[in-house]
């Protein structure tokens, strides 16, 4: 197939940035014929610049433009967004709908339903802009406690709710796991509209490995991520804490932190996959509905059993006693004790891990999440034909 991959990048390197790149690469390695359409934050450099990316958030003719210029020069079949916040904006489906291309959407997180994209207010899940107003996101100042920005994207959930953009200029969602799926669907989401599929990570070969000697935290060091709660619940166990990752708590926590925690700043992915192969268990402390962390996919197929917070997808993903350690979001005394369980449960940890292993041949690997991902792109060609 012709395809056309788009996505606004953030200012910062994350999960969607890496899921998007993957997917590029396994679709083209597979035959495909695939052109990219990447827009970066790195351009939002002064407030003005701010001031203009809110005003068309809700409909950008820069995002039209672009995407409009791109399905003109590669003349795709379908086209694939996996983000369009905060440059392209909506405003992207209309330029596929004005030359016949369907449009598939990956939901990397909720910002379609919530004007801040977590569900997420004052550190607990918030669910009011799933059934009642998403003005609600400028009442409590949802996006980064900003006045523009939360009516920004307050409005423009609200303004494409009423337009019913998402029912009728979207062709197919991809939701990564049930549990966001069933939020979308509270939210008025057609059922027949969203498939779950889940995102995968390349294969570093099956480990024949022992537990490790340290415990292992990789991701973004913000206040979603629950980090704060691993460094407290750091100050009561001894064993080492690896945490790879950077993002606007660095030095907040590099200053608090005990000395059993080493922080590694931003790493490479081999670098990354080579922490693993060292470590006992990966730590997912979030306190925010995640969606399906890339590094919970890496932790499996690396054969590395993780303890994350018994909260939105992880649930679905890390099965307790099984494939890691459930704990309650926010409960570093919980964290503490699952932490100190797998210093001393040797056979535990190995079992988990060889787990893990299994899940992760069975759901994750990329030949698989590439059958499942052709899938739907035959589907939607399909369903647009008839």
């Amino acid at each position: 197939m012709k395809l056309l991959l788009v996505h606004n990048r953030y200012m910062h390197f994350g999960g969607e940035d890496t899921v998007f790149d993957f997917e590029c690469s396994l679709l083209a390695a597979a035959g495909h014929q695939v052109h990219q359409a990447i827009v970066a934050n790195d351009v939002i450099d002064n407030v003005m610049d701010k001031v203009r990316a809110a005003l068309a958030v809700s409909w950008s003719s820069y995002g039209y433009k672009v995407i409009r210029d791109a399905i003109a020069r590669t003349g795709p079949e379908l086209v694939h967004v996996h983000n369009f916040f905060p440059l392209l904006s909506p405003s992207i489906y209309d330029a596929a709908a004005e030359a016949g291309v369907p449009v598939v959407q990956t939901l990397h997180n909720f910002r379609i339903v919530c004007p801040n994209g977590m569900l997420m207010r004052d550190s607990v899940p918030c669910e009011l802009c799933l059934t009642g107003s998403p003005y609600y996101g400028l009442r409590y100042r949802c996006y980064r406690n900003t006045l523009i920005g939360s009516a920004a994207l307050a409005h423009m959930v609200a303004h494409h709710r009423r337009a019913r953009t998402w029912q009728s200029k979207v062709a197919r969602f991809i939701a990564l796991s049930e549990f966001a799926r069933s939020r979308f669907l509270i939210a008025g989401i057609p059922p027949e509209k969203i498939t779950l599929k889940p995102n995968a990570v390349a294969d570093p070969g099956a480990p024949a490995r022992q537990p490790g000697a340290y415990l292992l935290y990789v991701g973004r060091l913000s206040h979603e991520k629950g980090v704060r709660i691993l460094i407290n619940a750091a100050r009561r166990i001894r064993t080492p804490i690896r945490i790879a990752g950077d993002g606007p708590l660095r030095k907040e926590l590099e200053a608090v932190s005990p000395a059993n925690v080493t922080f590694l700043g931003q790493l490479p992915k081999p670098a990354v996959l080579n922490e693993m192969k060292g470590a006992r268990s990966l730590v997912l402390p979030s306190i925010c509905y995640e969606n399906l962390p890339t590094s919970l996919l890496e932790a499996y197929a690396s054969g590395l059993p993780v303890i994350a917070s018994n909260i939105g997808s992880l649930t679905e993903y890390v099965q307790d006693n099984i494939t890691g350690l459930h704990v309650p979001a926010g409960d570093e005394k919980a964290l503490a004790a699952a932490l100190e369980r797998v210093e001393s449960e040797h056979a535990l940890v190995r079992t988990m891990g060889q787990a893990a292993r299994k899940v992760y041949e069975e759901q994750f690997t990329p030949p698989r999440i590439l059958e499942r991902l052709e899938l739907i792109y035959r589907e939607v060609k399909q369903e647009c034909r008839g």
